[in-house]
């Protein structure tokens, strides 16, 4: 990913397994559906099954961290592995956590 990327188009025009193909032109056919909804369509769970394409929707879905992030963990199931996933790739985007989100675990 180039600095500065659109992360959704980075993540639409990337390289994918054979394997992870279904499931890919899944999670990017589903963006702009609401997230809920659609990762539990998916499956909420951790496994890859289900997991990739929650995360990859959440990707392709939202352009900024507290918006992805909000919409992931709204979405339940393990979130969490989800987040890292998505974290980690926004971060690498330059998409910034906001500052009140920041300021509220300081001193923790």
């Amino acid at each position: 990913m180039a600095l500065g990327a659109n992360i959704a188009d980075t993540v639409k025009n990337t390289a994918i397994d054979p394997l992870l193909a279904r499931a890919h032109g899944a999670a990017i056919n589903s963006k702009g559906k609401e997230t809920f909804g659609t990762i539990r369509t998916f499956g909420p769970a951790c496994g890859v099954e289900g997991g990739f394409e929650g995360t990859i929707h959440v990707l392709a879905s939202y352009d900024d961290y507290k918006s992805a992030m909000i919409a992931n963990a709204q979405a339940g199931g393990d979130n969490a592995a989800r987040a890292m996933i998505i974290g980690m790739i926004m971060g690498a985007a330059n998409k910034e956590i906001p500052q009140t989100w920041k300021n509220s675990v300081k001193g923790l």
